[in-house]
């Protein structure tokens, strides 16, 4: 199933009827991007972004560090989240 982005959707579903009941069977795949290894810990073009974002270093590391923790852990909901006003990213209760 094609994506507006041009790659393929990650989550299919088929969804049949068996009797008066439906059934859907989940055709999902893992992403290919979970294989790869990492080259170096550059963040490159992301890390100048990030930077602009964040004039305080520590917001920054708190930043990536829970960014890192969704990436690593997908299947686990995060107890907060980033929450940005427009101006800049304040982190209330830090």
């Amino acid at each position: 199933m094609p994506h507006k982005g041009g790659g393929e959707v990650l989550r299919r579903a088929c969804t049949l009827a068996l009797g008066d009941e439906p059934l859907t069977i989940n055709l999902w795949q893992e992403p290919s991007c979970r294989k790869l290894t990492p080259r170096d810990n550059s963040l490159g073009v992301f890390e100048e972004f990030l930077s602009f974002i964040f004039k305080n270093p520590a917001e920054k590391e708190v930043f990536l560090d829970w960014l890192s923790w969704c990436l690593q852990n997908e299947t686990d909901k995060p107890s907060w989240a980033i929450i940005g006003n427009g101006i800049h990213l304040p982190f209330d209760g830090i």
